[in-house]
C-alpha cells in the first residue's frame, strides 16, 4: 500500500433514518429508526478527513455536523432511490444505514381517509430494493456496506444478502420481543464480510461501532485500489 493510498481522502455517502410511505395527507407507514448510527458514521468518516454526504430521512439532526458533512434530505423510499442513483459513481464508499420500508401503499389519496363503519383494507406494493440495485452497479474500487434487521436465521439470511447484493460488509441486528434495534445507545450485532465467521459485537456503543466501521471501510477500499493499481 502506497503512502497516497493510505492518506487519500474519500467521498462517502451515508444514508440514515426511516422512510415514510404516505397513505393520505395525514398518515404514513414508517418505522422507529432514529438515524443515530448513520449520524455517528458520518461523523466518524469526517473525523478521519473524508468528505461526507449524509442523506437523512425525516429525523431531527444535530445543530452542526462539521464542515466535511453535507446533508441531503429524503422522505420516501423512491426519493432515496433517486438520490442514491444520481451520484452513486461519485462515491468511494456508500453506507446504507437507512431503514427503508419494504412496501408502500399502492394508492395515496389526496384527501384524508375518514373513519367508516367497517374495516379498511390497504393494498401494499413492494419498494425497489435500493441496496441490491446499488450492488449491481458497484464499480471496481468502490465499497458498499449494508445494514439489516433479522428476526430469525441471522447467519443464513445475512450470508445470502452479502452475496446476492454484492456487499463488502453487512451489519446485522437481531430483533425480537426483547431485542429492539432502534433507539438507545448500545447495540448487539454481527458484522459479515468475506470471512467464514462474522465478527460479533455485544453491547457496543453506536459511536464506537461507527468508528470501527469507518476504519474497516478505509482498509477495504485501499486494498481494492492497490489491487487495480489506483
Amino acid at each position: 500500500m502506497t503512502l497516497f493510498q493510505q492518506t487519500a481522502k474519500l467521498r462517502v455517502l451515508v444514508t440514515c433514518g426511516p422512510t415514510r410511505e404516505p397513505l393520505d395527507p395525514v398518515r404514513f407507514i414508517s418505522n422507529r429508526s432514529t438515524g443515530i448510527l448513520g449520524i455517528e458514521l458520518a461523523r466518524a468518516f469526517a473525523a478521519r478527513g473524508h468528505q461526507v454526504v449524509l442523506a437523512a430521512g425525516p429525523i431531527e439532526l444535530p445543530a452542526t455536523l462539521g464542515p466535511r458533512v453535507r446533508v441531503e434530505r429524503f422522505e420516501t423510499a423512491r426519493e432515496l432511490h433517486r438520490l442514491c442513483l444520481k451520484s452513486f459513481f461519485q462515491y468511494d464508499a456508500v453506507c446504507m444505514t437507512a431503514a427503508v420500508a419494504d412496501f408502500r401503499p399502492a394508492v395515496t389519496t389526496k384527501n384524508k381517509i375518514h373513519r367508516g363503519s367497517g374495516a379498511l383494507t390497504i393494498r401494499l406494493v413492494p419498494n425497489q430494493d435500493i441496496l441490491a440495485d446499488l450492488g449491481r452497479r458497484k464499480r471496481a474500487g468502490q465499497v458498499l456496506i449494508g445494514f439489516s434487521v433479522e428476526s430469525e436465521g441471522i447467519q443464513q439470511n445475512s450470508r445470502a444478502k452479502l452475496v446476492k447484493k454484492n456487499l463488502d460488509l453487512l451489519a446485522a441486528q437481531e430483533v425480537g420481543a426483547r431485542k429492539q434495534p432502534f433507539g438507545g445507545v448500545l447495540m448487539n450485532l454481527a458484522l459479515f464480510s468475506g470471512g467464514t465467521k462474522p465478527e460479533r459485537f455485544k453491547r457496543i456503543a453506536k459511536k464506537a461501532f461507527a468508528e470501527i466501521l469507518a476504519r474497516k471501510a478505509e482498509g477495504i477500499l485501499y486494498r481494492k485500489r492497490a489491487a487495480i493499481g489506483v
